[in-house]
């Protein structure tokens, strides 16, 4: 499982590069499955980072969202 999050962790950085807004959604999704990973290992550090990275994605959904339209 570890390596398939990670692999879609990179695949979101590639559509990153690439400016393509779909990488927000893939960001929310691996953050909140190593956050479930992480927990279930007990690394309480790592827990948190996650926790509060998906609110970061949301973010810049929205952001990204609002700056298409504003265009």
């Amino acid at each position: 499982m570890t390596w398939f999050v990670a692999g879609a962790s990179l695949f979101a950085t590639w559509l990153d590069r690439r400016r393509i807004r779909a990488y927000f959604s893939i960001w929310f999704l691996t953050s909140v499955t190593w956050a479930v990973l992480d927990f279930t290992h007990r690394l309480p550090a790592q827990v948190r980072l996650m926790v509060v990275r998906p609110g970061g994605a949301v973010r810049g959904w929205v952001a990204w969202g609002r700056s298409a339209t504003d265009a």
